[in-house]
């Protein structure tokens, strides 16, 4: 079954990581490995405002690697997910956007209503 692939402006990185590790049939101490992975390219994602596949596969996946998965599958398994549910993908740049409420915390509505 597809994870939901709509997102709550209000959600948090922590809440779709756990909303689609949630899904993943796994030995807990891998899906925590797997959760690891997923925070950690949406954080970066969040840092850096948009993350490629082949970024993901470069900076995040030796620190976050998961016994038993290739790099190629620790992307589609772990990263592609929540990536699908807290970012948009521009196929331009072939790389996702991170589009979750919590990249501008301190913005509050209207803030720019003088400019």
């Amino acid at each position: 079954e597809r994870a939901d692939t709509r997102h709550d402006e209000r959600e948090s990185i922590d809440d779709v990581v756990d909303r689609i590790g949630a899904q993943w049939g796994d030995q807990p101490s891998r899906v925590d490995k797997r959760k690891a992975a997923a925070r950690a390219v949406l954080e970066y994602a969040r840092e850096h405002g948009d993350v490629s596949k082949q970024e993901a596969l470069d900076e995040l996946e030796p620190e976050y690697s998961v016994e038993g998965q290739n790099p190629q599958t620790w992307y589609r398994q772990n990263v592609r997910p929540v990536l699908r549910v807290a970012c948009e993908y521009d196929s331009g740049t072939r790389s996702y956007h991170f589009a979750l409420g919590d990249q501008n915390d301190d913005v509050e509505e209207g803030d720019y209503a003088d400019v």
